[in-house]
């Protein structure tokens, strides 16, 4: 776990493990209910939306939703710490 500025950092495979914090990972206070949801990393994708167009546009877009597929990753969280706020 890593604390910068504010913002707490886990790995994901310690999530999915479900080795959690006991305090809301927002507000620092002490957990009174606990969620499950599924968290989608942030994909940075290559090429200019703006420059294709035509039958090139449309080959372009499939490209990026490839490219967005192969980066994105997803994670299953059981019982993510919440507090009263």
């Amino acid at each position: 776990m890593s604390v910068e500025s504010g913002v707490v950092r886990i790995p994901a495979e310690l999530a999915e493990r479900g080795e959690l914090p006991s305090h809301c990972a927002r507000h620092g206070r002490p957990a009174v209910r606990r969620a499950d949801f599924a968290l989608q990393s942030t994909v940075h994708i290559e090429g200019s939306r703006a420059s294709q167009v035509g039958i090139f546009g449309a080959l372009g877009m499939a490209e990026r939703l490839g490219q967005h597929a192969r980066k994105v990753r997803v994670t299953h969280l059981k019982g993510w710490p919440l507090c009263e706020i």
